[in-house]
């Protein structure tokens, strides 16, 4: 569930997105093979992922805006 902004939980599900992001990051680092393990390389790689995911997600609320369908209610404010 998608926290408002200035919600009580709102901190708490920051939190919780940080930590998600530092977890993909250490599979990320031990996903690389030895010869590009270095931090260059690393955060090249996290960066196509997440750039790869937001093309993505503004690519899928085009379309669900074409189709006339609506977001689901968790995610108003999204698109």
């Amino acid at each position: 569930m998608i926290r408002k902004y200035g919600s009580k939980d709102y901190a708490a599900s920051l939190s919780g997105v940080d930590q998600r992001l530092r977890d993909c990051l250490q599979v990320l680092w031990l996903s690389l093979p030895k010869e590009r393990a270095n931090l260059d390389d690393l955060e090249e790689q996290f960066r196509r992922l997440v750039e790869r995911v937001l093309r993505d997600f503004k690519e899928d609320a085009e379309q669900f805006k074409e189709n006339g369908e609506s977001p689901k209610q968790d995610a108003e404010g999204l698109f």
